[in-house]
């Protein structure tokens, strides 16, 4: 009994792996049939069966699955205003905000990665009369058709060979053969687990459209055209004129905000001042010290002479 299960057991498993490589798209070519005859043909029934239904499985479920990207920048005189519009814009359209990211005092850019119905997104994408001017469009399309559904082959026939390993388990008396089967289940478990895992993500990544979306806030909107050399020296001259004036906004700000940093490095001049200071009135009375003494040591010599004279 217990070769016999152990023999089942390799045997289901040389099967599974001759169906999973035989692909998603013609099962009934599966070598199973050849390898049926190693053991009863009640084992053998359940892989048949699981051929034909993925054979019978109508040509419209194996639709193309695409991932498709887009990538939008606008120019927006009423910054907030835009900003506000698409949130209220990505939840009237079912979709959600990834991430977001605003950065700038004046002329402020945002950049948002947005997750919208792909069955929405063309007239989402339509839809921006109230967004700005919009100076860039791109689209991308990835196709994972092939991914996708090797993904659920694989799957299809993990979920067999599970079930085909839970019967076997049943009837297993043997601590070995169950100790076995349990192996190839806990491995079997963590395979499906990693194949719905991805198949999650491609589902996810088909059925929502990524759509990057950067808003320029401006004080004019550009115009498209070329332009003659004054039309060209008036804009550069406004242009840097603006930008004259934001840096100085900027620096303005940033000594207002660095004030506390200015009143610390005061401080610490300070103290230095004073430590310098009382190092040097020091080093100014040692020497009178030292000079009166060495008066004092001439005078006692001179004394000392007169005495002995």
């Amino acid at each position: 009994m217990k070769k016999k299960l152990l023999m089942v057991v390799l045997c289901i498993a040389m099967t599974i792996a001759l169906t999973a490589c035989g692909g998603a798209y013609d099962s009934k070519n599966s070598s199973f049939e050849d390898y049926s005859g190693g053991y009863e043909s009640d084992w053998a029934e359940p892989s048949n069966s699981s051929a034909e239904k993925s054979d019978s499985i109508p040509e419209g479920e194996y639709s193309q699955k695409l991932i498709l990207r887009y990538t939008l920048e606008y120019q927006s005189k009423d910054f907030d205003k835009s900003y506000a519009y698409i949130e209220n814009k990505v939840k009237e359209y079912g979709g959600y905000i990834e991430n977001s990211s605003v950065y700038g005092y004046i002329d402020r850019t945002a950049n948002l990665t947005l997750r919208i119905p792909t069955a929405k997104v063309e007239e989402f994408v339509k839809d921006d009369s109230d967004l700005g001017t919009k100076v860039n469009k791109s689209q991308s399309a990835e196709d994972i058709t092939l991914q996708y559904y090797d993904v659920k082959a694989h799957l299809e026939t993990l979920n067999t060979k599970r079930e085909r390993l839970l019967e076997l388990l049943k009837e297993a008396k043997d601590v070995a053969d169950i100790i076995t089967i349990e192996d190839q289940l806990s491995q079997c478990e963590y395979e499906i687990n990693s194949y719905t895992t991805t198949m999650n993500l491609y589902n996810n990544l088909v059925m929502y459209t990524t759509i990057n979306l950067t808003i320029y806030e401006v004080r004019d909107i550009e115009a498209v055209g070329e332009d003659n050399v004054w039309q060209r020296i008036g804009k550069g001259f406004v242009a840097n004129f603006h930008d004259v004036c934001d840096k100085l906004v900027d620096f303005g700000v940033w000594f207002i905000t660095s004030i506390p940093y200015f009143v610390l490095l005061a401080i610490a001049i300070f103290v230095v001042v004073l430590i310098l200071r009382g190092i040097s009135k020091i080093r100014r009375k040692h020497p009178r010290r030292k000079k009166e003494k060495k008066e004092a040591g001439v005078i006692n010599c001179t004394t000392e002479n007169k005495d002995k004279e």
